[in-house]
């Protein structure tokens, strides 16, 4: 399984690479034909079939980011394609979304490398406990009834636990499977809105969840204002893109709101799904006139700020899992020793 999904990932970072490198290609002067199918030379045959699919959309009038479904994108990346493709700037958006795409499956690599080693220890401990189970265990008791003794307690406690296992693993899988048919069937029908609410009332989720929507806001209503475009005409393009609905609906509301005579800035600061910053940025860049050149250099900072916090997360994920694993092999070796080094004193 293991080796399954790293294969999958692995093609992901290739589609990653392969958009950085269409991107290339249009930027040295390739037409949008002439990239995919120079592409297509390098590809497996699978991937082979997705580029000449997307080449017949565009034949036929599709615009970029919907002939790119074919390639399986998910629906943020596509949405790169969508605002750059409405600047005008394809080249540099496929370069962009592909660093984004490249920069996360990267990071999913990394935690897939880091969760190896604990599944392989916690693997090491199940067979350890089977073992102890089946062949340990029942010796020691009898051992303990023909001494007409009990054993410590933490050793009692440890076979108390190897007695129900069983059950304690038919309970886990229950509540797997309840907590599978609840996401599917109450979860995942929810609106973006209702979903992102439910994010930002987790303490852990809250902040992390808003400085993603800060930072992709701010990215693209800054492309959007940079390229000579009013904040209603930006805000059409979020409303006309389908990939993201709660960028869909959260432009309609901001384009009435600006009818009704309501400042950008204020919007944003009574939004709980953006950073309080986005406001102040808004506020000094529409007073300075430099709000495009504010909104792209704060989404930077939010992405830098991204970034550090996931590599500050990968690193202390290792440490907990080998932790947890080393007292869990100490916990076995004491509930299994203890009972000896009782007995040796009682021999002595």
């Amino acid at each position: 399984m293991d080796l399954i999904l790293f294969r999958k990932k692995t093609n992901k970072l290739e589609l990653a690479k392969r958009l950085i490198r269409i991107g290339q290609l249009l930027k040295q002067g390739y037409s949008m034909e002439a990239a995919l199918s120079f592409i297509a030379l390098h590809v497996n045959e699978q991937a082979q079939e997705q580029l000449k699919n997307v080449q017949l959309d565009l034949q036929n009038g599709v615009r970029i980011h919907e002939a790119f479904l074919h390639l399986e994108l998910p629906a943020d990346i596509l949405s790169f394609i969508y605002f750059y493709e409405e600047q005008g700037e394809v080249a540099e958006g496929l370069i962009q979304a592909g660093i984004v795409f490249e920069g996360r499956e990267k990071t999913k690599v990394q935690i897939h490398k880091l969760l190896r080693y604990p599944l392989v220890l916690g693997l090491a401990g199940i067979m350890v406990l089977v073992i102890v189970q089946q062949f340990i265990v029942p010796h020691f008791q009898k051992l303990f009834v023909s001494m007409d003794s009990n054993p410590p307690v933490l050793t009692a406690f440890f076979f108390g636990f190897l007695e129900n296992l069983p059950l304690l693993v038919l309970v886990l899988l229950v509540i797997i499977i309840g907590l599978y048919i609840y996401y599917r069937t109450k979860i995942k029908p929810l609106s973006a809105h209702v979903k992102i609410n439910k994010l930002l009332k987790n303490r852990i989720l809250s902040g992390f969840t808003r400085r993603i929507l800060t930072y992709y806001f701010s990215l693209q209503l800054g492309r959007l204002l940079e390229g000579g475009m009013s904040i209603q005409n930006a805000l059409s393009v979020f409303e006309q893109q389908t990939h993201l609905p709660f960028f869909q609906h959260e432009a309609v509301l901001m384009k009435a709101e600006l009818q009704q005579g309501e400042s950008l800035d204020q919007m944003l600061l009574n939004r709980a799904y953006f950073s309080k910053d986005l406001s102040f940025v808004v506020e000094n860049g529409n007073r300075t006139g430099y709000m495009a050149s504010d909104l792209q250099n704060y989404s930077q900072i939010l992405f830098a700020d991204l970034e550090e916090s996931l590599k500050k997360c990968l690193a202390l994920l290792q440490p907990v899992f080998f932790i947890g694993m080393g007292g869990f092999i100490f916990v076995v070796f004491l509930s299994v020793m203890l009972p000896m080094f009782e007995m040796i004193g009682a021999l002595r």
